[in-house]
């Protein structure tokens, strides 16, 4: 089969066997090789992609979910509000589970999740936060860092382990700052990264 489109196969164990056992976002020019192994049964045998790149996850990865985001672009975060941090590019996606500046694994699983932000200037004695977020809510115990500014570029890194239910819980990434005027996040000092537990 030779797609001629972008479409999501969505990997089931039995209903479509799918490589790595992971999604699969085609593209014109992927080809394909399916066998039926019974009624509404079908395994995917192989994948080839157009651009020659892999179908699943990094070597050493195996079949864990796992999400690598770097940051499109600097953000203008507003004084004392807690803000979303948006606009990303995915580096590494494995289950393309990544939409509107949340991540919701379809795995369920103990997770790791680490998040760097860094804000441009702070003056001394103002506070940095940056939080990792579960379902809109920071996580306490290394999901959020609270920082002393000391007058000039902060980066903090919070991170954490917490418990996600596949396709149901979302982690998303927010930061607060309480210099008194705006301030900026650097995309060259702000990324994520998250992933599965081996069990």
């Amino acid at each position: 089969l030779q797609f001629d489109g972008a479409l999501t196969m969505t990997h089931h164990a039995t209903n479509l066997d799918l490589p790595g056992e992971a999604n699969i976002t085609t593209a014109a020019g992927d080809v394909a090789t399916f066998q039926s192994t019974g009624s509404n049964t079908v395994q995917c045998i192989n994948y080839t992609k157009a651009d020659g790149t892999a179908t699943v996850a990094p070597a050493g990865l195996g079949t864990i979910p796992v999400i690598i985001l770097t940051k499109n672009g600097n953000q203008t975060v507003t004084t004392a509000t807690k803000e979303d941090i948006v606009t990303w590019t995915e580096v590494v996606d494995s289950e393309s589970s990544f939409a509107s500046d949340l991540w919701t694994p379809q795995t369920a699983g103990n997770y790791f999740l680490t998040v760097t932000g860094t804000l441009t200037d702070l003056d001394d004695g103002k506070t940095l936060e940056i939080n990792i977020e579960k379902n809109g809510t920071p996580l306490p115990n290394g999901g959020r860092q609270t920082h002393t500014g000391h007058a000039n570029a902060v980066t903090m890194t919070a991170t954490t382990c917490i418990a996600l239910n596949g396709s149901t819980d979302n982690v998303g990434f927010t930061v607060t700052h309480g210099h008194g005027s705006d301030r900026t996040l650097s995309a060259s000092g702000t990324m994520a990264s998250g992933f599965k537990i081996a069990e």
